[in-house]
């Protein structure tokens, strides 16, 4: 019994020695959020998730917030919510989740946050401090630091001039909505996109050839500590190439072979004339096939931007 008791404060004592404690006990951390409604529209959502040492849950049965205490030491949390469960479409009953995560506070674009990450998952829920202008102390636990890769010398997050760009338009994909896209006055095969018409989001390269890809690779593989996964050349396109996924970057460089798919589209064909169009465009494409592309972003930062300059508001790159 004295040895189960003394376990017991040892194990109290760990978690309320943490050399954090103002990062929790002093600031609301908030976690943003989208949901679509049956047509797709996107709405944004925040919610305090820790507040004042505390896991903010809600219950829709009592229809309040619920909070209970966090325990913390250097690296770990350990927090407690409150989960309405649903049966059959209706409210079914309340249950409580224990669970416990490392965290890390940094800041990203110089913006305060607080991330979460469960001890068997690789997946990272990025929080935000209702104050933005906190003075927060940084730690280690999740990320030594932050890794960042820059193409022709931009990186995600960077505010770039309008003078540096050309072909600036709104982009023309639905994931592209609050977003115009341009490209790289030095270098055209460079298209990036922009949230709030002047920070980068994403960055593309095209027209890479064959014998840079090696380089690439090495570099990418010397930062990033996740598993590289290899693309297999599978129809329609026959795309083939290497991609890194981390929580933090997603990155992928890969090539695609036009002229195999217009074949294939070429063999489907009982028109004459649809025949030859398509047999024309294998002959076009054959130059092409050699060229690789590169694309870059980064999940955390995009989160951030995301939340700092509200990315689903309509934008225009013709008129404010």
């Amino acid at each position: 019994m004295k040895k189960t008791t003394y376990l017991l404060i040892l194990i109290i004592i760990a978690f309320a020695c943490s050399k954090h404690p103002e990062n929790f006990s002093k600031n609301t951390w908030v976690l943003n959020y989208i949901t679509y409604d049956s047509i797709y529209k996107i709405t944004n959502h925040k919610r305090d998730f820790i507040r004042n040492d505390s896991a903010i849950s809600y219950s829709d049965i009592l229809k309040k917030e619920i909070a209970f205490p966090i325990h913390h030491n250097d690296s770990i949390i350990i927090y407690k919510s409150q989960i309405t469960l649903y049966k059959d479409g209706k409210v079914d009953k309340d249950t409580i989740y224990t669970d416990s995560l490392f965290y890390d506070f940094k800041y990203i674009c110089n913006t305060p946050v607080l991330l979460l990450k469960h001890k068997k998952s690789d997946y990272v829920t990025l929080l935000t401090c209702k104050d933005a202008s906190v003075v927060i102390k940084e730690t280690r636990n999740i990320y030594d630091s932050l890794s960042y890769f820059k193409v022709s010398g931009i990186k995600i997050g960077d505010t770039i001039s309008n003078q540096m760009l050309i072909n600036i338009k709104d982009c023309d994909s639905w994931e592209g909505e609050g977003l115009i896209e341009a490209n790289l006055k030095s270098n055209e095969n460079i298209k990036i996109k922009l949230i709030n018409k002047n920070i980068v989001y994403e960055i593309k390269q095209e027209m890479i050839e064959e014998n840079a890809i090696g380089n690439i690779v090495s570099v990418i593989n010397s930062k990033i500590k996740c598993k590289l996964d290899s693309l297999k050349p599978t129809r329609p396109f026959y795309t083939e190439g290497f991609k890194w996924f981390d929580f933090q970057n997603d990155i992928e460089i890969s090539k695609s072979n036009l002229t195999k798919y217009y074949l294939d589209e070429a063999e489907k064909q009982k028109d004459e004339y649809r025949r030859y169009f398509y047999l024309k465009m294998a002959n076009d494409n054959i130059s092409k096939n050699k060229y690789w592309t590169l694309e870059v972003k980064n999940t955390l930062i995009k989160t951030v931007l995301d939340y700092n300059y509200k990315k689903y508001k309509k934008v225009s790159a013709i008129i404010e």
